[in-house]
């Protein structure tokens, strides 16, 4: 993945997590500074969050 990738990506996360309201990692870091590896596990675990407070 080239670095204009992994930039477009990232943003494409924060934008996500933003409109979920998160702008912390679990372990309280900023999400705006962490590595795409860290944006995609806290996406992830947003979205088990919302699938199991949604009672599937």
């Amino acid at each position: 993945m080239c670095e204009d990738e992994v930039q477009k990506r990232k943003s494409q996360l924060i934008k996500e997590l933003h409109r979920m309201e998160i702008y912390q990692t679990s372990d309280g870091r900023n999400i705006d500074e962490v590595r795409l590896y860290t944006l995609e596990w806290t996406y992830i675990e947003a979205l088990n969050g919302v699938v199991r407070n949604a009672g599937y």
